[in-house]
């Protein structure tokens, strides 16, 4: 039985690092620290979840980089349903609304209070309500 694949969108080595080692026993995992490297990655082949850092800007923390990547995510019919969750250090009610309202993620979480079981639980939530992906 093939494993899902799981993308991870993070710009800091030390965060790819924690976000995989949770995942990495019972997912296909891969990271990509840029927007190019995720979007060729997901051109290779097809994920079943993506989380995306919001803040990829070199050092800018209220860049917003992770939502062109969910933008063309969503512009892409064959990736269109692909589960995303956020995952960010800068948390704003402006944020988790748009996160919701213009790109249908999937949940959002913040990197300062993150617990590794419930990660890996809402992971395992999207991967399951996104069981399409071949």
């Amino acid at each position: 039985m093939t494993r899902a694949r799981v993308l991870v969108l993070e710009d800091n080595p030390d965060w790819v690092h924690e976000l995989t080692s949770y995942l990495e026993d019972d997912y296909e995992v891969q990271a990509a620290y840029s927007l190019a490297q995720a979007r060729e990655l997901l051109e290779e082949k097809a994920f079943h979840l993506v989380t995306v850092d919001i803040s990829l800007g070199l050092g800018d923390p209220m860049d917003e980089g992770g939502f062109r990547l969910i933008e063309s995510i969503r512009a892409t019919s064959i990736l269109r349903e692909m589960s995303i969750i956020v995952i960010t250090a800068y948390s704003t009610p402006e944020r988790i609304r748009r996160a919701f309202r213009d790109y249908q993620v999937y949940d959002i979480i913040d990197k300062m209070t993150l617990d590794p079981l419930q990660f890996k639980q809402v992971v395992a939530e999207a991967i399951v309500g996104n069981a399409n992906i071949e």
